[in-house]
């Protein structure tokens, strides 16, 4: 048992990426205000029963203001120069040093607290740090087929780090789970007719925050390495394009892979195809399958680094955070903030357990929710 230094805070403040918009008609409003809501809905009954204040900040007109604090985006661009829309955001978003105006913002409302976020984006964690705010970022892992989606926590304290690095999912079971997926496909039928060296390339949803440019210039997409993929292509025996089911028909990534006649479009899901043994290589710009794609024993392309390393096991370092680690169910219980935390009032520990689907459900992704239950259902 490690013994974790009480990190200093009066109250624990939850938040996200404040920053980016979402197009409601001819307005926008914040496209993350949904993920603050469920992070403190989870979170907060935990630190209630430690003696634990708690509020939210948040760009959420529907707030309430006896928990929550408004925080004005739009006032924030503005004192930016710049339009408020998805554009500016992605400059914002892969921005690594916060403007003033952020921090200024941010100030008045996590002075003394510990900050609680939802995939906050680095400008945001750059900013608490200048403010000394120690903060647990919270973020969906990439393997998305273990019995319920995993999370991921970084931060900036170097003690809650280590309390981190007692709780993280065990590689064996990860490659136990996939074994599971594998052994049930071996009961139906190939979703496709692919010959031994085949490809799979999987899109994303054009606007994803994975796909940002890192200079700052809008979204990437598969449009940019039309020729590689058709090197690609030309050096398998079949390729196939399973589009993101929330991706639009005209988005630039499928008008690329349209434009090489090869290659066939397929819905099957795609753990049943990772399960192919004649599938050979999997292809993304950055999907999490293509980490997935590992645990299938697939050779893997990808054309944008990740946007998150969840292979890095580094603590804080230079006002960096530590690296992304995955975290068991036990983040789900009181004990786990309990200890987290260093608190007196700390309950008795509870032995972590898998329930199927319980954070998909919750958080209303069915997508993949419905991936796996097609394969092992």
């Amino acid at each position: 048992m490690h013994t974790a230094r009480k990190p200093k805070f009066t109250q624990v403040v939850f938040t996200g990426d404040l920053l980016r918009p979402f197009a409601n008609g001819s307005e926008w409003e914040s496209a993350t205000w949904k993920n603050i809501r469920w992070l403190q809905a989870l979170v907060a009954p935990h630190l209630e029963r430690l003696g634990v204040d708690h509020g939210s900040l948040t760009w959420d007109p529907q707030l309430d203001p006896t928990r929550s604090t408004y925080f004005d985006a739009p006032a924030l661009y503005d004192r930016l120069g710049l339009d408020l829309g998805m554009l500016n955001w992605t400059t914002l978003a892969s921005l690594k040093s916060a403007p003033e105006a952020l921090i200024d913002q941010l100030a008045p409302t996590v002075k003394d607290a510990l900050v609680i976020g939802y995939e906050m984006p680095d400008v945001m964690l750059d900013a608490l740090t200048d403010l000394g705010v120690p903060y647990i970022d919270v973020v969906l892992h990439a393997v998305r087929f273990m019995p319920d989606l995993i999370f991921a926590m970084r931060t900036n304290h170097p003690d809650l780090h280590e309390s981190l690095s007692f709780n993280t999912v065990q590689e064996a079971d990860i490659r136990s789970r996939a074994a599971d997926i594998k052994a049930k496909t071996a009961w139906m039928s190939a979703p496709v007719d692919a010959a031994p060296g085949s490809l799979v390339i999987f899109g994303q949803v054009h606007g994803d925050r994975s796909l940002v440019e890192t200079d700052g210039g809008g979204f990437c997409s598969l449009e940019g390495h039309l020729q590689e993929l058709v090197e690609l292509c030309h050096s398998h025996a079949h390729a196939y394009f399973k589009p993101h089911p929330y991706d639009i028909q005209a988005s630039p990534s499928v008008r690329a892979i349209c434009r090489i006649g090869s290659v066939a479009f397929t819905s099957a899901n795609a753990y049943h195809l990772m399960a192919q043994d004649n599938i050979r290589t999997i292809a993304a710009l950055n999907s999490s399958c293509l980490f997935e794609a590992r645990y299938f024993d697939k050779e893997v392309v990808r054309f944008k680094p990740c946007l998150y390393d969840f292979d890095a096991h580094h603590g804080p370092r230079g006002g960096l955070p530590g690296a992304l680690l995955s975290q068991t169910p036990a983040w789900l219980d009181a004990a786990f903030w309990g200890e987290l935390l260093s608190l007196e009032t700390v309950p008795s520990l509870t032995v972590a357990q898998w329930m199927p689907d319980r954070l998909r459900r919750s958080m209303n992704a069915d997508w993949g929710y419905g991936q796996i239950g097609k394969v092992v259902a």
